[in-house]
């Protein structure tokens, strides 16, 4: 039974805004910034019930890494011994599906700009290797300035590079015809279908594969053959028939959309720019000093406090706020809020993560380097070569955040004489050290690796470092090599380069 409450946490409920599968929306009233939130009830029992609970842990881990001005915000989770309560973003406009109804059809203009939000919101999570498999319009919400927001990340799934999914799931409708088919699928080319057939619904107000039999509207998807009304543009029907291809590999990507010229007719700079926004590391000195100030004024607290309060020594209460007061003065920014305390879907223990820590410019105009440039977050990119450097069988020593110093562990060089390297997939790092090592009979030895600056210095091999590249919003992954055969530390580095996902 749904709990009678008045309030949750720092939140008053005021009404009942919808019902779901698992319990009501109410909408609350935060009571310091009177900034209003939806507050989703979701009973415990009837989750167990329906053996929905990794569906639930799927979504809520995804909304909490999340921060993107076009997928719903996930605030913060409260949990009891029945419900849990998620605190989420207010978006007043209604469901995306409505709006077509009641306009019959949308303008040009305004499908692109749907459109527009749409495939960035759905860039930045295939990006994170999130898959949502839901795309329709009765998912996709507007808020009052008449901005879209991908929703319910119920049937997501987070896949792996070279790794198939199998479920079958989604809207019938909108479903590609590799799921309705049963096949085995990557992930990103069913989300570009289902984009595909709400671009199409948007324009023409109709769906493309329609059939009140379920079996013969599967058979229609598979055909993949639809009529393309009179009327819709002609660079529009073009990119609608690229994206509704029945064959995934020969189907348009998400990057290839971004490019296509209907697509970037009247594109926002924020959205064509977001990778660059993405990558601009966030630090003290962006934090804006009217938000600082209010909150300073509303906790009680001098304005330097409040600053700790967000960076240094980061507390949940005043997070939360700052992201509020953010999200009003300035809906299409970006929010600091998941930067401060974020645990990235490529969890790896003993990461060391110091927000204080700031990443060394390096000019590489004059100079050779055997690297990698990406354009991913500092925080991502030091996770692969931790995973790399896991997998490559590597032991480690922590200089800071941004430079490790490894070598190859001497044992496994022995039994590899034709420098085959032995790929190991199962081990794991050790939660008590820096340093990672699967040799047990050298574990004394080896575990005062971090902090023996002697024994680094003599048997270090190669030190990996990343820099911001002074010329854009990228880093450069370095690899330096510090002793040992040339070639064996080519050897290693090709496979490390290979097994980074950046």
């Amino acid at each position: 039974m749904e709990p009678i409450v008045e309030r949750i946490g720092k939140y008053k409920i005021v009404k009942t805004l919808g019902k779901g599968t698992f319990g009501k929306v109410k909408l609350g009233i935060h009571e310091d910034t009177g900034h209003k939130v939806a507050i989703k009830i979701l009973d415990q029992e009837k989750i167990k019930q329906k053996q929905n609970q990794n569906n639930i842990i799927r979504e809520i881990r995804i909304l909490k890494m999340f921060s993107h001005p076009h997928i719903i915000h996930l605030y913060e989770v409260i949990h009891t011994p029945t419900h849990t309560f998620l605190i989420m973003e207010f978006v007043s406009g209604g469901e995306l599906f409505d709006y077509i109804v009641a306009r019959k059809k949308l303008s040009e203009q305004e499908t692109r700009k749907f459109f527009q939000q749409l495939i960035s919101a759905l860039n930045y999570c295939h990006n994170r290797d999130v898959i949502h498999r839901d795309i329709k319009p009765e998912n996709l919400l507007l808020d009052q300035d008449g901005n879209l927001k991908l929703a319910d990340f119920g049937l997501s799934a987070i896949v792996n590079e070279g790794e198939f999914l199998a479920t079958s799931c989604g809207s019938p409708s909108y479903a590609s015809p590799e799921i309705v088919s049963g096949n085995l699928y990557a992930g990103p080319e069913v989300d570009v279908w289902s984009c595909g057939v709400v671009l199409y619904a948007m324009i023409t107000g109709k769906l493309p594969f329609v059939h009140p039999n379920v079996s013969q509207l599967f058979k229609k998807i598979k055909k993949g053959v639809f009529n393309m009304p009179e009327g819709v543009p002609d660079d529009a029907a073009d990119l609608i028939r690229k994206m509704l291809i029945v064959e995934p590999y020969k189907r348009i990507t998400i990057q290839q959309i971004m490019e296509h010229p209907w697509f970037k007719v009247d594109i926002p700079s924020y959205i064509s720019e977001w990778k660059k926004i993405e990558a601009t590391p966030q630090s003290i000195s962006e934090l804006d000093a009217k938000i600082v100030t209010k909150i300073a004024k509303y906790m009680n607290c001098s304005r330097e406090q409040a600053k700790i309060k967000l960076t240094t020594n980061p507390n949940k209460d005043f997070l939360f706020m700052y992201q509020l007061y953010e999200e009003q003065q300035n809906p299409n920014h970006f929010s600091h809020q998941k930067e401060f305390n974020r645990k990235d879907l490529y969890s790896v223990s003993n990461i060391p993560i110091n927000r204080n820590q700031k990443i060394v410019k390096d000019n590489l105009e004059n100079q050779w380097r055997l690297g990698v440039l990406s354009s991913e977050r500092p925080l991502r990119i030091m996770t692969e070569v931790y995973k790399a450097l896991q997998i490559l069988d590597c032991e480690w020593a922590v200089i800071n955040e941004y430079k490790l110093s490894c070598r190859f562990i001497r044992q496994n060089l022995k039994s590899n004489s034709n420098s085959n390297l032995n790929l190991k997939s199962n081990s794991n790092l050790n939660s008590n050290s820096n340093s990672k090592s699967n040799s047990n009979s050298n574990s004394n030895s080896n575990s005062n690796l971090k902090n023996s600056k002697q024994n680094q210095e003599k048997n270090e091999d190669f030190q990996i470092s990343l820099f911001l590249f002074d010329k854009s919003p990228k880093y450069v992954l370095d690899f330096q090599r510090t002793q040992g055969e040339v070639f064996l530390f080519f050897h290693y580095c090709s496979h490390l380069i290979n097994l980074l996902k950046i």
